[in-house]
């Protein structure tokens, strides 16, 4: 039997909506290969009572990814959501990825003990990389290291070939050259 998709819930403030839509596009092959099924609120239609569309898709979410900037860590709903992602990681081992969209003081939140899948010391913010190049192969090295991610929680996904940007440090001068 194939495995079926991880249930990714992606948690975020509304103000970084541009980088949510930036991320799931870069996130669209993981979802085609049918190893991935993202959910955000954005996906929630007109007339719809939002508050427990979002808490029934967290609940079921096996993989949080949290978009991490100013405008998250002072947004009190994305606070609850991160308390609610924590529960879940300490109660049923729901797997958190933080994504620094932004600098931010995210080291000091209980998040800062969990590696991240952006924001390594070796990963500048995504919102300092030009767009273009850079800023892809930023989030290339996102969807590698969250394919590292979903093979870990069953997901049938092949490893890339030849390189695992999973352990490596992203340097932007190397892709400048």
């Amino acid at each position: 039997m194939t495995p079926g998709p991880v249930t990714a819930f992606v948690s975020y403030s509304h103000r970084d909506a541009r980088e949510q839509a930036e991320l799931r596009t870069h996130l669209a092959a993981l979802e085609s290969e049918g190893c991935l099924k993202l959910w955000s609120d954005d996906r929630i239609l007109a007339g719809t009572d939002w508050a427990p569309r979002i808490s029934e898709n967290l609940e079921s979410a096996r993989l949080v990814l949290v978009l991490l900037s100013p405008d998250y860590l002072a947004s009190a709903p994305c606070g609850r959501e991160l308390a609610r992602s924590l529960e879940l990681r300490a109660s049923r081992g729901a797997q958190l990825v933080p994504i620094v969209l932004k600098p931010c003081d995210w080291q000091r939140t209980p998040l800062g003990r969990i590696q991240a899948g952006w924001g390594r010391s070796s990963d500048p913010p995504l919102a300092d990389l030009p767009p273009g190049e850079p800023r892809d192969l930023a989030f290339q090295a996102i969807v590698t290291r969250l394919r590292s991610v979903l093979r870990d929680l069953g997901a049938g996904v092949t490893a890339d070939e030849g390189f695992d940007l999973d352990l490596a440090p992203f340097d932007l001068d190397a892709h400048r050259r």
